[in-house]
């Protein structure tokens, strides 16, 4: 699929608490972002005091589908990173995002001998935001796919390792064959002309 033809736009509204910093969040975004653009799919971002509050009207605006992205304050006691709840096989419009435990083990995490705790803060927020965008990414594919369930390998697959989470490039992170026609099978059949 050509990168710069989009055949759909997702507009995310930023729901997250005060834990995610601003250079978290520019790293999550631009990840998303980055793993979603050579499947068609474009991620704009709005800040619910600044974009949403405005006076144009929630239909009026430049994408197919609008999502909630919500930092949870809940930890699940299994090993959970986020979430989409799915009701009567249909999935919610909200991405739940478990800031702690997945800063945690970001932050636990190895690069070579150095731990990434002990790296400079700058590092630190750009890993974590990567990791976390790499999580909404996951959690979008199972809205935008409509499936609750999970693939046996890449973005999809039921579980991701630390060193998945914050590695520098993307390569386990990919939609297989099956999930990429059902994508393309939804958003032909979801897109407006």
């Amino acid at each position: 699929m050509d990168s710069a033809q989009f055949l759909f736009r997702v507009g995310i509204v930023l729901g997250l608490s005060g834990s995610i910093n601003v250079d978290q969040l520019k790293a999550l975004k631009a990840e998303a972002s980055g793993i979603w653009k050579p499947y068609g799919i474009e991620l704009s971002w709005f800040e619910p005091n600044a974009d949403c509050g405005s006076h144009q009207p929630i239909d009026a605006m430049p994408v197919d589908w609008i999502l909630q992205l919500a930092a949870d304050p809940l930890e699940p006691s299994n090993a959970v990173l986020g979430s989409v709840r799915f009701r009567e096989g249909v999935p919610d419009n909200t991405i739940h995002l478990l800031y702690a435990p997945l800063s945690r083990l970001v932050l636990d995490a190895m690069i070579g001998n150095w731990s990434i705790g002990s790296l400079p803060v700058p590092v630190r927020d750009r890993l974590v935001g990567q990791a976390l965008g790499r999580v909404v990414a996951h959690e979008l594919g199972h809205v935008l796919l409509a499936l609750p369930a999970h693939d046996r390998s890449g973005l999809m697959r039921p579980t991701f390792l630390q060193s998945d989470l914050i590695a520098a490039n993307r390569d386990r992170l990919r939609l297989s064959k099956t999930y990429l026609r059902r994508l393309e099978q939804r958003m032909t059949g979801i897109a407006t002309p």
